[in-house]
């Protein structure tokens, strides 16, 4: 089973968007559940609801952020595989080639795989495997590295992705499949400027000088928790956050 999670705020006709493109012009061959975070939204979760194509709706009376709402799912989602996304589309076949690929390099599942983006040049992607960790999909094996399998460090909002690719490429986990696209649908491209993309320049920087403030003491969400700072490892507060950025002159 792939377990393909969906956090989501106020962009309804975007979500049905990427729904749509996993069953165009196919349905996966490999057997799917789509969950779908409304994160306080309650509109898009009520709209969820009817979509027979949706296994589970998750509704969040309280904006918590993608972050939040992509470790709620993978500590309780029972998939093999599981696919965090959100306003991408999958071109043909693309799920069924991550998982051919997962099942050809990781049999045990203790991998990530990652998906091409068709409208990048991929000079952004990690200079060691060409990975693109915005949308990957991992094992269930790999997951239990985390802490109750939160597969993203809860100090960040919304850009967490980074740190699962770097830990796949430390321990010599990850890698891309080649008939596995994307399209990402930019707001520079014709995506549309949305209140999620509004939240993305307001927290961009929050999270990238989080990440370089971890990635400064060498640490990896999920690689080596003992003897490491608490506010660091395990700080799952917007408070406890910003109060290491500002000891490090960073807000």
């Amino acid at each position: 089973m792939i377990t393909i999670m969906y956090p989501t705020r106020n962009r309804p006709l975007k979500l049905a968007r990427s729904i749509d493109s996993i069953f165009t012009p196919r349905p996966p061959e490999n057997p799917i559940e789509i969950v779908v975070v409304c994160d306080g939204d309650r509109y898009t979760a009520m709209k969820a609801m009817n979509d027979d194509r949706i296994s589970r709706v998750v509704y969040l009376r309280d904006h918590s952020g993608s972050v939040y709402a992509r470790n709620l799912i993978s500590q309780t989602t029972e998939g093999d595989l599981i696919c965090a996304v959100d306003d991408i589309t999958f071109e043909a076949d693309a799920i069924d080639a991550a998982a051919a690929t997962m099942e050809d390099r990781y049999p045990d599942h203790d991998g990530v795989v990652g998906f091409r983006r068709a409208d990048r040049d991929h000079t952004k992607m990690n200079k060691t495997t060409g990975m693109y960790g915005g949308v990957a999909l991992i094992g269930q094996k790999f997951m239990r590295r985390y802490p109750n399998r939160k597969i993203c460090f809860p100090g960040y909002f919304l850009f967490a992705a980074q740190e699962i690719t770097n830990l796949a490429v430390k321990l010599g986990k990850g890698t891309v499949s080649e008939g596995a696209r994307i399209f990402h649908h930019s707001p520079r491209k014709g995506g549309g400027m949305d209140q999620t993309h509004v939240e993305g320049r307001e927290y961009r920087k929050r999270d990238r000088d989080l990440r370089k403030a971890r990635a400064s003491h060498g640490l990896i969400w999920g690689f080596d928790f003992e003897g490491q700072n608490y506010d660091l490892i395990m700080g799952t507060r917007q408070e406890e956050t910003d109060k290491f950025l500002r000891r490090r002159g960073k807000s």
